[in-house]
């Protein structure tokens, strides 16, 4: 998997160019509610029959279980809204961040596209989303009468609300309990410290001959972000003006434990982590490795399950004992509708029904997350297959020790976190030191900062 800072160029170039050109935020009224109950079925805010046909383009990342559940989603929308044609649009992540830069450059993005935390504040400082707050409210055309403030304000900038959470989750590690059995390897405990999670890899690489483990913990950036919130610190500063942190060893102590594992075998390199390009393909599901430690959200365990053909556990994060988990529970992902979209009306009635419809969550099946309304979770409960009860199990368990999220990252992440996936790149391969490898971050996050 790789973005190359050619494409970073076309993304923030682009974004800035959309922003300059764009007048003002737009500001319509919100459409009427059309009062039927949430869990209906029917979309609030439904148009009156005869009216013109429309065509909504729809865009995002994700494994082929996602994309096959959200079609047949987006099949019983316009069965219901015979006037509007979804165009559907799908890709694994790293195409679909180049795709999304080639549409914003040619001013064609999609009217609803899928978003991730960590992108959210660039998109808004460029003006590519819509300001949906106007249409949220109990019995409103988004109708938030059984989902908390605190899920509807996870997709807000400066108090104006550009996301619609798809679901929460965590970031975890997989693992496998019949290759942990046929190793002869302690299942993880509820939770366990980084030196049992890096024991355990090489225990599975040692009696397996296979990876224990296929990334270190959750990759580039996230990996360090965490070990920073354990330290009391983060990657960035609140004001997303710089570094978090001031001693470089922290970084250089992360990268050591994974060049380590990666230098005995017990941990895929970075060349066959990034030659990975869906789940479908990873070590986990080819038997290659015993556990995949960079699965971004808790959620994705649906779709690594239905590519394994086989049952599949949730651990947590390693943690330092005595100090903070730095783990997080966490929107998904989120939908957000394009800033110059004509059609905002149906717009709103797709996210409504994604949201709050019983029948799309019954297809959807909380493959992106545990669902934000109340409602859609006890609806869906009892009816939970093993895998979708392991994940609510570990949501459950999770907000036990859980911190705050914190803030979004800046705007200028997209760029560095190019830099980092390089730096990490070298360092794990031995190309250079762990202590040369976080004082080059440094310098190219200082870099990048002051060019801001």
């Amino acid at each position: 998997m790789k973005r190359t800072a050619f494409i970073l160029v076309i993304i923030l170039t682009a974004t800035m160019f959309l922003a300059a050109c764009r007048s003002a935020d737009p500001t319509p009224a919100p459409p009427a509610a059309s009062g039927a109950p949430a869990a209906s079925g029917a979309p609030s805010g439904s148009a009156p029959a005869g009216n013109a046909p429309v065509t909504m383009r729809m865009t995002w990342w994700g494994s082929d279980n996602r994309h096959q559940r959200t079609e047949d989603a987006a099949e019983l929308f316009m069965s219901q809204n015979p006037w509007i044609t979804i165009e559907p649009e799908y890709s694994a992540w790293d195409a679909y961040w180049e795709r999304l830069a080639t549409q914003i450059a040619g001013n064609n993005l999609a009217d609803i596209f899928q978003q991730d935390f960590q992108y959210i504040v660039q998109y808004e400082q460029n003006g590519i989303m819509y300001d949906l707050t106007p249409f949220i409210g109990p019995g409103m055309a988004f109708d938030s009468t059984y989902i908390d403030e605190g899920s509807i304000m996870g997709g807000a900038v400066n108090g104006k609300v550009y996301a619609i959470s798809l679901g929460l989750n965590s970031q975890g590690v997989v693992w496998d309990p019949a290759l942990f059995d046929k190793a002869g390897v302690a299942h993880p405990p509820e939770r366990w410290t980084w030196p049992e999670y890096m024991d355990t890899a090489r225990q599975l690489h040692a009696a397996l001959g296979i990876y224990g483990e296929e990334h270190f913990t959750v990759n580039h950036y996230h990996g360090p972000n965490l070990w920073m919130r354990q330290h009391g610190f983060s990657l960035y500063n609140e004001e997303g003006t710089g570094l978090g942190y001031t001693d470089d060893t922290l970084l250089a102590q992360y990268w050591d434990m994974d060049r380590v594992l990666v230098s005995e075998g017990a941990v895929a390199s970075a060349a066959i982590r990034d030659e990975i390009q869906s789940v479908e393909n990873a070590l986990i599901v080819t038997e290659e490795a015993a556990m995949y430690g960079s699965i971004g959200g808790s959620n994705q365990l649906a779709a690594i399950v239905t590519a394994a053909g086989r049952p599949l556990k949730l651990a947590t994060l390693p943690h330092i004992p005595g100090e903070p988990s730095g783990q997080f529970l966490k929107p998904s992902q989120y939908f957000s509708v394009y800033a110059q979209t004509a059609i905002i009306d149906e717009c709103i009635m797709w996210l409504d029904f994604v949201s709050n419809s019983r029948e799309a969550n019954d297809i959807l099946g909380g493959e992106r997350g545990v669902p934000i309304s109340s409602d859609i979770r006890a609806y869906l409960e009892p009816n939970l297959d093993e895998t979708q009860k392991e994940i609510y199990r570990y949501i459950g368990h999770v907000a036990t020790f859980s911190h705050p999220i914190g803030v979004p990252e800046p705007s200028a992440h997209a760029e560095l976190d190019v830099i980092i996936r390089g730096i990490r790149a070298e360092v794990i391969s031995g190309r250079i030191t762990s202590a040369e490898g976080a004082a080059r971050y440094r310098s190219e996050a200082e870099r990048v900062f002051a060019a801001q």
